[in-house]
């Protein structure tokens, strides 16, 4: 399955929540990297086009009050992969969106509650280590 950016595109896609989505799969980024449990709604390129960010999801129980969400982003100049540290609490899509001033300064919106992350003041886990082999 295709995704909104041509380098990127998704398997293994299946609904979590079973309420008609959100959609979730294996984002595979111009077959460098492959990344697990990824909302699939989520993915947002910034203005610049250094960045493309995007939500994973965390199940570590099958009860839907453990769900928590992380925000990644791939580093296009570099071809690294990373997730904020800091986890977001919510079982419902978040929106992304990029501050117009600060393209570091990221808004990760639920209907309930909005992050304010910037990427420069945060904790980064590299997530580079799940490179495709033999694709």
């Amino acid at each position: 399955m295709k995704g909104l950016n041509k380098d990127i595109t998704f398997s293994d896609v299946g609904e979590i929540f079973h309420m008609s989505g959100p959609w979730m799969g294996n984002l595979h980024w111009k077959n460098l990297h492959k990344i697990d449990s990824v909302m699939m709604d989520t993915i947002f390129t910034e203005r610049n086009s250094k960045r493309i960010y995007f939500i994973r999801c965390h199940m570590p129980t099958k009860w839907r009050k453990d769900v928590c969400f992380s925000l990644c982003f791939i580093q296009i100049e570099s071809e690294q992969v990373y997730e904020v540290e800091q986890r977001l609490p919510s079982t419902s899509l978040p929106k992304i969106t990029t501050d117009r001033s600060n393209n570091d300064i990221v808004l990760v919106q639920f209907p309930k509650k909005d992050f304010v992350i910037d990427i420069n003041n945060c904790s980064l886990i590299t997530l580079s280590n799940e490179t495709i082999r033999n694709q």
